[in-house]
């Protein structure tokens, strides 16, 4: 599968209902995640980040611009399709449609973001407190809102926002590494804010 094809599929979800089987794409069966990676890897992509749920793609054609995201997260997949209606800036940009690779996983095209340096992720876990005092009731959202910068109040707008409307069953999961920059910028955007759904891959 060449690049183009790939990104035609990202486009085109309906072209596409599975990877296995499908000729005229030169897919083969990938039956598990590692699968999927060596698979992705022989292709020319560049594996970023992999963690159990999913894993981060970048290539040279993508120009920085995005990266490609495989996961098998139904609460991710709630997220992506969240984001797509929200104007705050600590919400991921998300390029396309997502595409169903198999039974369980999925595609996206999301925005290229940047790891936190420690005071950075000092900031977030800070953030993420102020929240948890708000929905337990110990602090007031709109006091707990004023006490921080522009750029961090966005992002506990956008924490509390995910908090809020979470899909049920699921647990919120910020720190360091769920929160990313922006590149240019100061603004922090929360790239994964649940913990994992009910199928792996």
């Amino acid at each position: 599968m060449n690049m183009r094809n790939l990104m035609s599929l990202v486009e085109n979800p309906d072209r596409l209902d599975e990877l296995q089987g499908i000729k005229q794409h030169q897919a083969q069966n990938l039956p598990t995640r590692n699968a999927v990676i060596a698979y992705m890897e022989k292709q020319g992509y560049d594996l970023l980040g992999v963690g159990e749920y999913g894993a981060v793609f970048d290539h040279e054609k993508f120009g920085g611009r995005y990266v490609l995201k495989l996961f098998s997260d139904p609460n991710y997949e709630y997220f992506v399709n969240f984001c797509k209606t929200q104007k705050n800036p600590s919400y991921p940009k998300f390029f396309g449609n997502i595409m169903k690779v198999s039974a369980n996983a999925r595609m996206v095209r999301v925005e290229r973001l940047y790891h936190l340096n420690g005071a950075q992720m000092d900031d977030v876990m800070t953030i993420d407190k102020l929240v948890h005092d708000v929905m337990q009731d110990k602090r007031d959202e709109q006091e707990a809102r004023e006490s921080l910068v522009p750029v961090y109040a966005e992002l506990f707008d956008a924490i509390y926002q995910l908090a809020m409307i979470a899909p049920q069953g699921a647990s919120m999961d910020i720190h360091g590494g769920n929160v990313m920059l922006r590149r240019g910028s100061t603004t922090l955007v929360v790239s994964d804010p649940y913990d994992g759904g009910e199928f792996k891959m």
